[in-house]
């Protein structure tokens, strides 16, 4: 006896996580061209992998749409496991890319340096929470390829991006309110 599960919605209605993704690496990737003072080996780098994350997101995205039961998942297995991966190594790549170009702009003053760790930090919890998702999809479809335990996590990682999206953009504004500002005043 042969049991088809109908597993996925109809065609269009799945979740599109590198619609998310795309922007967010986008908004990064201009903080890390304007702090790194216009390298172009490291943003070429980064929209390489940008471009990536999207082509296989997309490649996988229609193969998933038009596979029907769970056994047609075995068809687009390739198509996860590139997409999956190359999340992780945006990821990674925007993290460490922060962190770096932010530790190496320390000066030595004591508020600039504040701040500079602030960031820091903002940057290590979102780019480890988002890596850590992402790599947690792709080591769950690697150990578990007959069910859909790594379509949960996917889900939740969208959330994840753009709830780092978010706080970045938050963090900007609470952090400038703790500086000190001088205003000009014309007479």
């Amino acid at each position: 006896m042969i049991i088809r599960l109908w597993v996925f919605p109809p065609k269009g209605s799945y979740p599109c996580l590198h619609i998310v993704k795309i922007p967010m690496n986008r908004v990064f990737a201009s903080k890390i061209w304007l702090i790194s003072g216009h390298n172009k080996p490291l943003m070429i780098s980064i929209i390489i992998v940008t471009l990536l994350v999207f082509g296989f997101s997309t490649g996988g995205a229609v193969k998933v749409s038009e596979a029907k039961m769970l056994s047609g998942m075995h068809s687009i297995a390739v198509f996860l496991y590139l997409a999956f991966s190359s999340f992780v190594v945006a990821d990674a790549l925007i993290a460490a890319s922060l962190c770096t170009l932010l530790w190496k702009s320390r000066t030595y003053f004591p508020s600039t340096n504040s701040l500079l760790s602030t960031l820091i930090m903002y940057s290590v919890h979102t780019g480890v929470l988002t890596c850590t998702c992402a790599f947690a999809c792709l080591i769950s479809y690697a150990t578990m390829p007959n069910n859909l335990v790594f379509i949960g996590i996917y889900i939740v990682t969208g959330k994840l991006y753009l709830n780092a999206l978010l706080a970045f953009l938050n963090a900007r504004t609470l952090l400038r309110g703790d500086q000190p500002r001088i205003e000009i005043v014309s007479s």
